[in-house]
């Protein structure tokens, strides 16, 4: 039975961005962070996940009710593997990546895209529980031949920023030696 594991990952890249695709049912606005992950956690194939490029869409849960549904109880988002792909004829090869997606009400949606709008923080990073992943031997592994998504669970997006220093308070006037007080 799968085990559940903490990721961390380090945010370097944020984009924002409004949506209207009639079409395809997506309206609103868009949170997708890229970063480094930081976790020791090995692919079945033996790549460490920490050497693979990462993004993550971050969206409201009114748009993903469909999604959602799909999904067993608890279940926020979908953290994936997606295996290297040869060049065909006009496609050039793609590296092996992970993607995910992850839901927040809108008011937490809103909070992150405030934060990121407003800027000015030294660091952001995004902790995500996955499962199912299997212990072994010395640390965590992700069978991606037979579970290429794993399911997140709970997550928090932390921005962190340096406090401000105060300016120093005003020093009270002279007094001349001509005032009488």
């Amino acid at each position: 039975m799968g085990a559940n594991r903490d990721i961390t990952i380090l945010v370097t890249h944020w984009r924002q961005s409004a949506s209207h695709y009639p079409s395809v049912k997506v309206e609103g606005r868009g949170l997708e962070a890229r970063g480094r992950i930081e976790c020791r956690l090995t692919l079945s194939d033996g790549t460490p996940l920490e050497k693979l490029r990462f993004n993550l869409l971050l969206v409201e849960t009114s748009r993903m009710q469909d999604e959602l549904s799909k999904l067993d109880d608890g279940v926020i988002g979908r953290f994936s593997y997606s295996p290297y792909m040869p060049a065909q004829a006009d496609i050039p090869a793609i590296e092996p990546f992970v993607h995910g997606w992850l839901c927040l009400n809108a008011q937490l949606h809103h909070d992150v895209w405030l934060q990121v709008l407003m800027g000015g923080y030294r660091n952001c990073t995004i902790q995500l529980k996955v499962e199912p992943v299997e212990h072994q031997g010395p640390g965590w592994l992700w069978d991606v031949a037979n579970s290429p998504s794993l399911s997140i669970t709970s997550a928090s997006v932390d921005f962190e920023r340096s406090a401000s220093k105060l300016a120093p308070a005003p020093s009270p006037p002279k007094r001349s030696i001509w005032s009488w007080s």
